[in-house]
């Protein structure tokens, strides 16, 4: 269908981190992140496109690991097809609804169109139905849509039940909320290998994607609390006593909203946000040379690395967002003749940040430019910027394809301070360029591209 693998999307790292070290160099390029992803919808651990943890592994550790462990059964559970969100991503692709089909579908349902465009209806996550994903899918005499303000709570209750139940709660907040659920008692039957008869499931990744199960005897609490991914969404509990088995004495959740301070993503730099006592604090956790508040600050002295094995991780430098072209991460390159004549590496073998459109399909024009350029306040005093490049040899005629690295700050207009565009020939080559005490300064490397076999590549930068 076209489709990359998740693991390789351009928002990954809030998601998934990638152990170079365990994977089988053969496969690197498995693992390389894409630019070129839509991202249409939330990374989505439940993809046919998503790898196993192990996959590719050189020693039997995992490849990949995830922020939330508990999250690891929608990866390794057996998958034979499109999950919802696969489906709501290839379905908007390839323009599945035209516009013609304009219904407005709510709670992460999609809109889906015939081939003949004689039908338009939402697809709806399992648990909801109506015309617009409006309803609960559950039984009468159970279940509830439950609103909530920034510090509510309700508890959903039930001391008896019957076999052969399905129950639905979905449960909103504010634009700024994460939902908790809380259970406090729980009396559901299982089996002596454990596997559950009657189970409560808690949603609180993806409400389209199978939640986390529980059952057994228990009094003691355990909370289950919304992802941030960074967007709005509701928290789904469901209740299955389909199964042909005594009933137990039921279960009590509570559910609350609390203010998030995390969920507007105020952590720069790639940071890790923590989120605070409810009341809408959160604490970064500032790496690699960067502090403040937000991690955005870069202060004296202070030493910033970019060796992209994390893509641009808590790197200073960042995409620039008015680039004509996007950089990418590629493991190898090949001399635009063929491998024999040339093959550009890192020496671990893994990924580093190229420009190199003929590779990656990506559309370009003569002079298109590309930039990276730092994304936090630098305190004015001398600095050093080093990195290391390569330039491909299919510099021709006229036109030569350059690295200029540019600065400006208050005071400073933009100026151009190294300009780089004779080929290495597919090796590495070190440069170092001394930048003068500047407020406000802001540093931007600059590519404008004239060959579209040019290898353009950066690695260590700091």
């Amino acid at each position: 269908m076209g489709g990359l693998h998740e693991q390789q999307r351009n928002r990954r790292k809030y998601f998934v981190k990638i152990n170079w070290e365990n994977i089988q160099s053969a496969y690197n390029d498995q693992y390389a992140l894409s630019a070129q992803t839509k991202n249409n919808e939330v990374y989505d651990y439940a993809s046919i496109l998503q790898y196993h943890l192990t996959a590719f592994t050189s020693n039997g550790k995992n490849t990949m690991t995830i922020p939330d462990q508990d999250l690891e059964y929608l990866i390794s559970n057996f998958k034979s097809g499109f999950s919802f969100y696969d489906m709501a991503e290839v379905n908007q692709v390839y323009s599945c609804p035209s516009a013609s089909c304009t219904v407005s579908c709510q709670n992460e349902g999609f809109r889906m169109q015939a081939v003949d465009k004689t039908t338009c209806e939402c697809q709806c996550p399992s648990g909801l139905k109506g015309t617009t994903c409006e309803e609960l899918d559950t039984d009468a005499d159970c279940g509830k849509i439950i609103n909530l303000s920034n510090g509510g709570s309700e508890e959903i209750k039930m001391t008896s039940y019957t076999q052969g139940k399905t129950c639905t709660w979905l449960v909103k907040g504010e634009s700024d909320s994460i939902i908790k659920a809380t259970v406090t008692s729980v009396d559901l039957p299982f089996s002596s290998q454990n596997d559950c008869y009657h189970w409560l499931e808690f949603r609180d990744y993806l409400i389209g994607d199978e939640g986390k199960e529980l059952c057994g005897q228990s009094t003691t609490t355990k909370t289950y609390t919304q992802a941030n991914i960074g967007k709005v969404s509701p928290f789904m509990i469901r209740f299955n006593s389909q199964k042909t088995q005594t009933p137990g004495t039921g279960f009590t959740v509570k559910v609350e909203a609390v203010k998030s301070g995390c969920i507007s993503s105020p952590c720069k730099t790639g940071s890790l946000c923590t989120e605070g006592s409810g009341d809408g604090s959160y604490t970064c956790s500032c790496q690699n040379g960067l502090s403040g508040k937000n991690c955005d600050e870069f202060r004296a002295p202070s030493y910033n690395l970019c060796d992209h094995e994390d893509d641009f991780g808590t790197c200073l430098f960042d995409r620039d967002p008015s680039s004509d072209i996007g950089w990418n991460f590629n493991t190898r390159l090949c001399d635009w003749r063929g491998c024999g004549s040339g093959v550009l590496t890192r020496g671990t073998g893994y990924q580093f940040l190229t420009l190199t459109p003929y590779y990656d399909g990506v559309p370009w024009n003569y002079g298109s430019k590309a930039a990276i350029k730092t994304s936090a306040q630098l305190t004015a005093v001398d600095r050093c910027l080093s990195f290391d490049y390569s330039l491909g040899n299919y510099e021709q005629g006229s036109f030569l394809t350059e690295i200029n690295v540019y600065v400006e700050g208050t005071g400073k207009t933009k100026t151009n301070v190294k300009n780089l565009k004779t080929t290495t020939d597919y090796t590495w080559k070190t440069e170092t360029v001394s930048i003068s005490a500047v407020d406000n300064l802001v540093v931007m490397i600059y590519t404008d591209l004239y060959r579209s076999h040019v290898i353009k590549t950066f690695q260590n930068i700091s």
